[in-house]
């Protein structure tokens, strides 16, 4: 009974990781490509003006021997030229201390002269953490789903395991012979 059920499972296991392998699902597929390709664009162009913001901040550190106050970083993204216009409606905020609660749990407590700049996009926080150099911006066609690979290594596990699932089984069979209780003896 043991064998029939660990069997069944497994086998199931190995059609589901089949089925979502060989239809695309989950995956960086023909039929989704073109929509993670405009979001990684979408990302990758608030990366570069939140790059450009980092720049401002680090020169007018480096020039002033301060950084700049929240009202003033606002007022130059406002008025740049090469920030999009989209970013400039963002909620953009400017720590350099009382840091986001989200960023902290996430990277951990800065150290001195750390900043961060949050962008809030209406739907979710994008930020940069300058004690790492992290943006979160910077997004790769990885964190848009579950890679090919990865549905393929679940194929080629399960397949394993019922392999080793049957050899074990026979193993056992051939080991323990079949016993039969004598009515005799009881």
């Amino acid at each position: 009974m043991i064998k029939i059920a660990l069997n069944v499972t497994i086998s199931l296991y190995f059609l589901v990781w089949l089925f979502i392998f060989s239809t695309g699902g989950g995956t960086y597929s023909d039929s989704n490509k073109e929509s993670i390709e405009q979001s990684i664009r979408y990302y990758h162009s608030i990366r570069d003006d939140l790059n450009l913001i980092v720049n401002y901040v680090n020169e007018f550190k480096a020039d002033k021997a301060l950084f700049p106050s929240e009202s003033e970083l606002i007022g130059w993204v406002e008025a740049n030229q090469q920030i999009e216009n989209y970013v400039k409606n963002f909620h953009i905020e400017f720590f350099l201390g009382d840091y986001p609660s989200h960023v902290v749990d996430e990277l951990g407590f800065p150290d001195e002269n750390s900043y961060v700049i949050s962008l809030w996009t209406g739907d979710q926080h994008l930020y940069y953490a300058s004690w790492l150099e992290l943006n979160s911006a910077d997004v790769s066609v990885e964190e848009f789903g579950i890679a090919r690979s990865n549905s393929g290594i679940h194929v080629l596990f399960s397949l394993l395991l019922l392999l080793v699932l049957n050899l074990y089984i026979r193993k056992t069979e051939k080991s323990m012979p079949n016993k039969r209780i004598n009515s005799d003896s009881l």
